[in-house]
């Protein structure tokens, strides 16, 4: 049985990616704008007429209009394993008892529950807004418990077509749950994969993505890795795709404040905190590169690795933040 609110909530995603008001798109279509706000809020649906020109001018197929687009069909170089999510490496996974934690502690629901409350706080981020004024297809790579920026562009617009991607399987799966079954405000998001990879080997073919979106899962690649997915990310998308990455790094007046033998171990085990990561977007072949500093955080109530590490050395490390957005 079709979804009327499902397909309404596409057609409205497709028409934002044309960057269309309903009243345009009215004209195009040769229908009243009344018509377009009732297919989008699942009131009706369109006559056949009207969805093959919908159809055409949006260069989707009717059928994925209503059923959904096989992005990942369309767009991976290699095959992959789709069942509950799509698998390009196995199912296995990394870190099995940090997997169990997640689940048993329930990160997903509790991270969830942050977003929407900053959501309805504060309104759309910064961030939304930019991605959603540029639309089109959107990876978030290395998603994490946390969800990078996808949660907060999905409050400010339902229909965003976005590929989840994590290392970690269980973490996928449960944003899967929460965001197709278990959410519990009864938000629709009718575009949404999940798909099980590193970003250090995106399965992508060249130049199919329009925006790919790091909410810190790419700063949490260890060693020079991190440089590695930013070429990657360059390859993936189209040009003039964006790039946006948040993340921080740990300054060496910091680094400094802390005894000596401290120091020096953070340093050892992870000498990328110190690295703000502009070098290696040069490298990748971003050009366009907008910094903003965005203030700072402390690793003491974190989840990433590196604040496992700061805790197992008794202390509380400072990371300033820093938000980029690169333009290929």
């Amino acid at each position: 049985m079709l979804d009327k609110k499902i397909i309404g909530l596409r057609l409205a995603a497709y028409r934002r990616e044309l960057h269309l008001t309903q009243e345009q798109l009215a004209e195009k279509l040769g229908v009243t704008p009344q018509a377009i706000s009732r297919w989008e809020t699942g009131l009706s649906m369109p006559e056949i007429d009207s969805l093959l020109a919908f159809s055409k001018l949006t260069k989707v197929s009717i059928n994925d209009l209503i059923e959904g687009e096989d992005i990942l069909g369309k767009i991976s170089k290699r095959p992959f394993l789709l069942e509950d999510i799509a698998y390009y490496n196995g199912n296995d996974e990394v870190d099995p008892a940090w997997a169990d934690k997640i689940k048993e502690q329930g990160w997903i629901d509790r991270n969830y529950e942050t977003h929407q409350k900053r959501f309805i706080e504060n309104g759309p981020s910064k961030i939304s807004q930019i991605v959603s004024d540029h639309g089109g297809l959107i990876l978030e790579t290395g998603a994490g418990p946390g969800g990078g920026f996808a949660i907060d562009l999905l409050f400010h617009n339902p229909g965003s077509r976005i590929i989840f991607n994590d290392l970690s399987p269980t973490i996928l799966k449960e944003w899967q749950r929460k965001l197709t079954t278990g959410a519990s405000d009864g938000i629709v998001y009718p575009n949404l994969h999940f798909a099980a990879f590193s970003f250090l080997d995106i399965p992508f073919k060249d130049d199919t993505i329009d925006i790919v979106s790091d909410g810190g899962g790419i700063g949490n690649a260890i060693g020079g890795d991190k440089n590695n997915a930013y070429k990657e990310v360059y390859r993936v998308l189209k040009n003039d795709g964006l790039f946006i990455t948040g993340g921080g790094y740990v300054t060496r007046e910091t680094l400094s404040a802390l005894p000596q033998d401290i120091g020096k171990e953070i340093t050892l085990q992870r000498p990328d905190v110190l690295d703000n990561c502009y070098n290696g977007l040069v490298e990748a072949g971003f050009t366009h590169i907008e910094t903003m500093v965005t203030g700072g955080w402390y690793t003491e109530n974190d989840d990433s690795t590196i604040a496992d590490l700061a805790r197992s050395l008794g202390v509380n490390l400072k990371f300033t933040g820093l938000l980029r957005i690169c333009r290929k």
